[in-house]
């Protein structure tokens, strides 16, 4: 094979290799966008039935479990904290308490329909007694995130003003949690993008096995290119 043959071929492969590299990496990247959209979506229709017997926006319910868990049914929090929207084992118990269960265990708070129904009903019982406001919404967050005692001192020389309550959040945490969720409740996204179907051939393990080939692909694409580098030098 002549000289010039030889570094054809040497960018030809090099092509070949950078267009999978290209297809697997956006492969890799729809898959995690695809496990992305499916976590979202994952529970709105629960969501929509259990926020319309509490009447509380679905939005800001979802919202809510989206920033608490990022929608993982299985999450648990520093302080015990358990499921989608981190409901403490206290505040399970007084839910199932209300509700007539005499029987509950802290472990089914790890069960999405138990654990929505009782963080939605926290957060529902949080709106009613922030309703005097002329926006209960933010006040409800901070008293979710942080307790009842922080958000009744922070609201204290806040004028009804829901911006100055805000400002007047000493935890720097609950503050940017309070405002994340308001944002992500009030987003045109959201509701747009149920109007989308779910890929459920994605998953977890798939998009890991594609962004591991998409790495592979770019080592092998260096070596390549320096080869031909050698050979036409």
């Amino acid at each position: 094979m002549s000289r010039d043959r030889q570094v054809n071929a040497e960018r030809g492969l090099i092509r070949k290799m950078a267009f999978w590299t290209l297809v697997i990496g956006l492969l890799a990247l729809g898959g995690w966008a695809g496990s992305w959209v499916h976590a979202i979506l994952a529970y709105d229709d629960l969501i929509q039935e259990i926020a319309s017997e509490w009447d509380v926006d679905p939005r800001l319910v979802r919202a809510v479990a989206w920033q608490e868990s990022r929608m993982r049914p299985d999450a648990v929090g520093g302080v015990g904290e358990r499921g989608l929207m981190q409901v403490t084992e206290p505040v399970g118990r007084e839910w199932a308490a209300l509700d007539g269960r005499s029987d509950f265990e802290p472990n089914e708070l790890f069960d999405p329909d138990t654990n929505l129904r009782a963080g939605t009903w926290y957060l529902a019982r949080a709106l009613d007694q922030w309703a005097d406001r002329a926006d209960p919404v933010p006040y409800a967050l901070a008293q979710y995130n942080a307790g009842r005692t922080h958000a009744l001192r922070w609201a204290q020389e806040d004028g009804g003003d829901p911006r100055r309550f805000i400002a007047h959040i000493t935890f720097p945490a609950t503050r940017a949690y309070v405002v994340a969720v308001q944002r992500s409740a009030v987003s045109r996204f959201h509701p747009l993008i149920t109007q989308f179907p779910v890929p459920a051939a994605f998953s977890r393990r798939s998009i890991q096995a594609a962004s591991v080939i998409f790495v592979l692909g770019g080592i092998a694409l260096a070596i390549a290119r320096r080869r031909m580098k050698s050979v036409t030098d």
